[in-house]
């Protein structure tokens, strides 16, 4: 099995991207794919996720579909600040 949620991520301002490199459609590898995105929530707890999606295209010699990778769009998250009184 692939080296679970231990893959190096990219970052440039609010946008990441998570190489992942294999064959199949995102159902094949549901559990996978969202621990790897909750792995990434956890580890970037100051980050609020807007979205995500997968960067995939059908294979071209064998027909299983090839994903690539997920690009997680993301925002810095707003912390309350405590009031006083």
């Amino acid at each position: 099995m692939r080296g679970e949620n231990k893959v190096a991520y990219i970052t440039v301002g609010n946008n990441t991207y998570i190489p992942l490199n294999f064959d199949g459609s995102p159902s094949m590898h549901a559990k996978f794919l969202l621990q790897t995105i909750d792995a990434f929530e956890k580890k970037h707890s100051e980050l609020e996720v807007v979205s995500w999606r997968f960067e995939m295209q059908p294979g071209s010699i064998d027909p299983r579909p090839h994903i690539f990778g997920i690009w997680v769009m993301h925002r810095p998250k707003k912390f309350k600040k405590k009031g006083k009184g």
